[in-house]
């Protein structure tokens, strides 16, 4: 699986940012359509509504999420290897050429 979190910016957090502010008034509003005897309808129509907002960055929120909790290591080589990307064998043929250099 290939994190995302290396990709997100400024744009991108301003945009989950956004996401979470519009998914909070969503709920307040629901609330209050709860409270005040709404129909049904309009309910369930908000509660979807705040549910796409919750669940549109999901994807990047959980990258980012895994990202603070175990960090890239430093060298690329490394953590290609924790990834799979490449087998020891290639790791160690990496690091004598790199001493070798």
């Amino acid at each position: 699986m290939v994190s995302l979190a290396h990709e997100t910016d400024a744009k991108a957090g301003k945009r989950i940012r956004l996401n979470s502010i519009i998914y909070i008034l969503l709920w307040c509003c629901g609330i209050t359509l709860i409270f005040v005897g709404a129909p049904f309808w309009s309910v369930l129509l908000v509660g979807v509504v705040g549910g796409y907002f919750a669940l549109r960055d999901w994807r990047t929120v959980r990258s980012l999420a895994r990202e603070a909790i175990a960090p890239r290591h430093p060298d690329a080589d490394v953590q290609a290897l924790i990834d799979g990307d490449i087998e020891i064998s290639e790791y160690r043929k990496r690091k004598e050429n790199g001493d070798a250099v």
